[in-house]
């Protein structure tokens, strides 16, 4: 504390003490009370507007992601022996959110509020409970604690509003445990996707765990990913494939009434800002995709390859029928099973798509392909 100019009132034990100062060189007015006879009875109340820089001082550094300036108060009082609690509240009316994403992105002048109790142990933080950020719709609620000087289990709970839909839409929970494993989950998986930019995902139950360092400034993750039920509507990639790949009939399908998936599996790591899909397989009665490559949700691009192979239940419903699985598998009368090879780059709403029927594919690769789906 330097600066300081208060006023100091004592009457009998209690004291007051209000005025302001220079509290790790960060501007904030404040305001006392206590009893000179009962240590540990202290109240103190500090508030000012502070930019990322003097949160950062303050010990709360919000990374480059916030711009201008947070009206905030905080509220020191005892709740133990040697415990304390800092009850947190701040108006982000005058401040900015870069968060990567239009669905998450917040611009000064727009209003918003966070709050959250942080528990201190012997003067250090232990726990952050009761966080909660609210702003254009957005909110996000949960706890945190800390472990070893090191932030270690995360549970969060995010709902994202839908503008189109006009309803509560991306909702999900994320546990992050001391071992650095994690699980999010979401009744709504094209919710949770259309707030990372793909808007062409609709409903869905997804799944996904793996391991988080939030250690290191990337925060690196990786993990496998499981969705069920999910349909998929006026996607650019599946309109151009199916085009390209001139599957009769399933034009109207994805245009309309979409594709329908009954399972949707990946491998995934994110890496500064890309995120790499490894072993992706989407199952559904119309067709099924083999894909693997990159996203850059930031950038919207993509670098997909695979392949995709059409009516592959449509065609036979009862697969232990041999016959004519005879006749699938050695590319006889029947066909019924194409393979399709197919690569795209480009961005999410104007992917350049190329594909390679797959005409020599051998009735091992068409096996290999069948066990990947089926799987």
């Amino acid at each position: 504390l330097t600066a300081g100019d208060f006023d100091v009132s004592l009457r009998g034990v209690d004291l007051k003490l209000d005025g302001g100062g220079r509290i790790q060189e960060v501007p904030l007015r404040v305001s006392l009370r206590d009893r000179i006879d009962s240590p540990g009875r202290t109240r103190l109340e500090v508030d000012g507007s502070v930019d990322s820089a003097g949160l950062a001082r303050l010990g709360f550094d919000p990374g480059a992601r916030l711009g201008g300036t947070v009206a905030v108060r905080a509220v020191l009082v005892p709740t133990g022996r040697d415990e304390q609690a800092v009850d947190v509240s701040a108006d982000l009316t005058r401040a900015s959110l870069d968060l990567a994403s239009d669905r998450f992105d917040k611009a000064s002048g727009s209003p918003g509020t966070a709050a959250a109790r942080v528990r201190l142990a012997n003067g250090a933080a232990t726990a952050i409970e009761n966080i909660r950020v609210s702003y254009e719709g957005n909110t996000l609620a949960g706890n945190v604690t800390r472990a070893r000087g090191e932030w270690r289990t995360v549970n969060l709970h995010a709902d994202i509003p839908d503008p189109k839909a006009k309803r509560s839409a991306a909702v999900a929970t994320l546990n992050i445990l001391p071992t650095g494993d994690f699980e999010l989950r979401s009744a709504d998986a094209g919710a949770i996707l259309a707030v990372l930019g793909s808007e062409h995902v609709h409903g869905g139950r997804m799944d996904f765990g793996g391991s988080i360092d939030l250690n290191h400034a990337a925060v690196p993750i990786s993990g496998r990913l499981r969705i069920d039920d999910v349909t998929v509507t006026g996607s650019p990639l599946l309109t151009r494939l199916i085009t390209l790949a001139s599957l009769r009939g399933m034009m109207a399908v994805v245009t309309r009434e979409g594709i329908r998936f009954q399972e949707v599996r990946a491998v995934l790591a994110h890496r500064g800002g890309v995120v790499t899909i490894r072993d992706g397989v989407a199952r559904g009665p119309e067709i099924g995709l083999l894909t693997s490559g990159t996203i850059e949700p930031a950038n919207r691009a993509i670098d997909l390859k695979g392949s995709v192979v059409p009516s592959y239940f449509g065609i036979n419903e009862t697969l232990g029928d041999i016959p004519i699985l005879g006749r699938l598998l050695t590319g006889g009368r029947g066909k019924g099973i194409q393979a399709i090879d197919f690569r795209a780059r480009g961005t999410f709403d104007d992917p350049k798509v190329t594909v390679n029927p797959l005409s020599s594919l051998t009735p091992q690769g068409l096996q290999d392909l069948w066990r990947r789906l089926l799987r």
